[in-house]
């Protein structure tokens, strides 16, 4: 494809950096989702499951609040 070294390694960096931003808020939204759900468990007395965590949505949530940042990082540089 005859693409500069340089930025192939700079692509690939901001990928990876993407990826870590990713997993760091996929953990702290099923974190909030666990204290959530105990929350609601000691006020109401009603069992709610954990499975709700389990879902699609909370990745997608999560990748676009890694790309919000890393967009808003880059641009602070």
């Amino acid at each position: 494809l005859r693409l500069p070294r340089a930025r192939l390694r700079r692509a690939a960096a901001r990928a990876l950096e993407a990826l870590g931003l990713l997993m760091l808020f996929g953990v702290v939204n099923v974190g909030l989702g666990i204290v959530f759900v105990l929350a609601y468990r000691g006020m109401t007395g009603q069992f709610l499951s954990f499975y709700l965590l389990n879902d699609a949505v909370l990745g997608i949530l999560s990748l676009v609040q890694a790309l919000i940042f890393q967009w808003w990082w880059a641009r602070q540089e």
